[in-house]
């Protein structure tokens, strides 16, 4: 079965390709939009797998979307995925009753 990749993985790896940049590229890049100047090679290996899982939309890169946004110049909003939405959410009252007409009092218990 394919795995669908959430539109901020597609745009990372968009934004990577379009640079013309592999993964090993992109992970010095990154490293160097984090203030390390030294790259060696088996710090930007393991980086590079780690890009490879965000870009395949298995793991949302959380402590590297400041970094990715610096390098591409865009917004980090822009890398963001949209707010979750509780699907299990239970209904109350208020989601459930449409709105009293005016002048329409309450019912309470009292109230046959």
């Amino acid at each position: 079965m394919e795995h669908e990749r959430p539109a901020w993985a597609e745009r990372l790896r968009t934004e990577r390709e379009s640079r013309g940049w592999g993964t090993f590229e992109m992970a010095r890049q990154l490293r160097q939009a984090i203030g390390i100047t030294s790259h060696p090679a088996n710090k930007v290996k393991a980086l590079a797998r780690q890009i490879a899982r965000h870009e395949n939309g298995y793991v949302y890169p959380r402590d590297w979307v400041t970094a990715y946004a610096k390098v591409f110049d865009i917004p980090d909003t822009e890398l963001r995925p949209p707010p979750k939405t509780n699907p299990l959410k239970r209904a109350t009252m208020v989601d459930t009753h449409p709105p009293r007409p005016k002048g329409v009092a309450p019912r309470t218990a009292e109230t046959p």
